[in-house]
């Protein structure tokens, strides 16, 4: 596998769940990505993979504001319409400074924790080549990576998750 064949997904890193400010940050997630180091670990991997250069897609969670694009009818998509959190074109919708997406890097906009369903995606990865995937953490570690990786094991691309080894920054297949 070649280097070209690589994306680095970036998912949930967002403010509403990273910073303290944020309607789900503030609910106490935006401790554990202190805590663990999530935003500064995806900053030098998002780092290592401009330098190298691989595709980049920033998978971000946000809706219309009358949430008529909320297709699950998950508990935790419910809490989000409750507080009114992830509306697209708000504060919550937009990246960390350490993590802004660049000119040449895509940016999709998920309405469910699956980043590859009713999104663009998958045919993003198919036009760029890119059949294997890396999957640094998320501040929703609960399911997101883990949940993408599986996913992608049933589609046409190879996926590993980044942050579960030291060499993440290498991008060795996994």
């Amino acid at each position: 596998m070649s280097q070209s064949d690589i994306a680095l997904l970036l998912l949930d890193l967002q403010n509403e769940m990273v910073d303290p400010k944020g309607k789900v940050g503030g609910g106490g997630l935006a401790k554990i990505v202190q805590e663990r180091g999530v935003v500064d670990t995806a900053a030098k991997v998002l780092e290592a993979a401009r330098a190298k250069p691989l595709k980049i897609a920033h998978i971000r969670l946000g809706f219309r504001p009358d949430y008529g694009d909320a297709l699950s009818v998950a508990p935790r998509i419910a809490k989000l319409k409750e507080s009114g959190a992830a509306i697209l074109g708000s504060w919550g919708t937009e990246f960390p400074e350490k993590l802004t997406p660049r000119a040449d890097e895509m940016i999709i906009t998920k309405q469910c924790v699956n980043p590859f369903f009713n999104t663009g995606l998958l045919s993003w990865l198919h036009k760029n080549g890119s059949s294997s995937s890396r999957l640094p953490a998320t501040p929703t570690t609960r399911g997101s990576p883990s949940s993408c990786s599986r996913i992608a094991a049933h589609r046409p691309t190879r996926s590993g998750i980044a942050s579960r080894s030291r060499r993440c920054c290498r991008f060795s297949a996994g």
